[in-house]
């Protein structure tokens, strides 16, 4: 997928990157994908390599506020810009600009829609830095901070040509001189306080992108690290891929959460369907069990109806409860107290019915590995040309769910949204109605 597709990119933004790896390789990338869709400006809060120029169409050197005004007032926005301060005296680089000049900059992006992309920190063409002291040189202000890692860094030494202020990663893993990285050292240097998340501006969101992830070896490396990544809060997503690649971006990770809707009152099953014994146990746990053993990173349990005998008979250990007050006013209710529980905090959700014990976490997983790969607004099961369950819905569809009434479920949204269909068998379809449909249900 495209990078700016899965960095969620908008007009207006305002985008630093840091780390090592491909900063400067992904900014350009941003430029080409978003180039002629949106206006583009591009600058530096530190240093800019002289050759680096071309990353625009146009290059404008600032020396003044006047000047500023200047190159913004006679700007084409059908061309990109670079603003940089004038060459810095016995380096090859272009100086950043001031801070007041940058807030400048800030305001008129906002103003006029324009991404605003900032280059924050240098590694000196490596795959993998620590901040030194004085960086990054970040605005307080910003939406989204990029940090980059290089993959081609695990396996070094931590002194290794490819480690930028090796002294400085050395002191921030607390490791010995000559230790090889790890993907756990890899994970801690983005997740520490004086790593990615150093200086992360209060209301930013943070992403990161894995670069240089060219064979299956490597791929399966960085999964390994995005999921040691994704137990901080504060990290959105991880994107995986090579940005200099026709498809840059292979996949994204970020956390889903697995909302099992088990609030109904069961009205044509005559009692509660939801504990009726199916192969050995309640048909609630088994989607329960499903759930759990998918690669959902969080799990609720929306109850409603017998809400307190539902949780005396299933096993709801590392599920987070939330209890829809109003059931009684159908499905809808119930996604919606779900996803209230989550929204700020998971960029998809799957809602797994509470009747239908077939589903597997194969399916579950079949669903988020697609989102992963696509960042699909909807990712739902198709058997032979229907919808199936459970569906998959990305954090853009978020905001539609309030308007969702009665006993309609979430696929009232599918003529609203692209869907990407995931091929299934039976199961998608198969839920317990009726006392017949256990016998059914058992049937392979």
């Amino acid at each position: 997928m495209e990078l700016s597709w899965a960095l969620r990119v908008e007009a207006g933004q305002v985008i630093a990157f840091v780390g090592a790896g491909g900063k400067t390789s992904a900014i350009r990338r941003l430029v080409k994908e978003l180039a002629g869709d949106m206006p583009v400006l591009i600058t530096t809060s530190t240093k800019l390599a002289l050759d680096e120029k071309d990353i625009a169409d146009e290059h404008k050197i600032i020396e003044d506020a006047g000047g500023l005004l200047s190159a913004l007032s006679d700007w084409d926005r059908d061309r990109t810009l670079l603003l940089t301060a004038p060459r810095i005296p016995d380096e090859p680089k272009w100086d950043g600009l001031p801070l007041a000049q940058l807030q400048d900059v800030i305001e008129f992006s906002r103003e006029k829609k324009v991404v605003l992309l900032i280059e924050a920190d240098g590694a000196a063409g490596r795959s993998l830095k620590a901040p030194a002291e004085h960086e990054p040189a970040l605005p307080h202000n910003l939406d989204l901070l990029v940090s980059v890692v290089g993959i081609d860094a695990v396996g070094e030494s931590v002194e290794s040509d490819l480690v930028h202020r090796s002294d400085q990663l050395r002191s921030l893993l607390d490791v010995e001189s000559g230790t090889e990285l790890t993907v756990e050292h890899v994970a801690s240097l983005l997740k520490h306080p004086s790593g990615s998340l150093k200086e992360l501006p209060l209301h930013a969101v943070l992403r990161v992108l894995i670069n240089k992830v060219t064979t299956k070896d490597r791929l399966k490396t960085a999964r390994r690290i995005a999921e040691l990544v994704l137990e901080e809060p504060k990290i959105k997503s991880v994107l995986i891929g090579v940005v200099q690649a026709k498809e840059p971006v292979r996949e994204v990770r970020g956390r889903v959460a697995a909302i099992v809707l088990a609030a109904g009152e069961s009205k044509r099953f005559k009692r509660n369907k939801l504990l009726q014994e199916w192969n050995g146990k309640p048909i609630l746990q088994h989607v329960m069990d499903a759930a759990r053993a998918s690669k959902a990173h969080r799990r609720l349990l929306v109850v409603g109806h017998e809400h307190e005998k539902v949780l005396a008979n299933v096993d709801h250990e590392g599920y987070e409860i939330v209890q829809n007050q109003d059931w009684k006013q159908g499905q809808s209710t119930s996604v919606q107290a779900g996803l209230g529980a989550v929204a700020g905090g998971v960029e998809a959700a799957v809602f797994p019915l509470g009747d239908m014990p077939r589903v597997d976490s194969g399916l579950i997983d079949e669903l988020i590995d697609r989102h992963a790969e696509t960042l699909a607004p909807v990712v739902a099961p198709q058997v032979e040309g229907e919808w199936g369950n459970p569906v998959l819905f990305d954090r853009v569809t978020f905001s539609a769910f309030s308007e969702l009434t009665g006993d309609r479920g979430a696929k009232k949204l599918f003529s609203r949204y692209q869907i990407e269909a995931v091929p299934a068998g039976d199961d998608a379809l198969q839920d317990i109605d009726y006392t017949d449909d256990l016998v059914d249900a058992g049937k392979s």
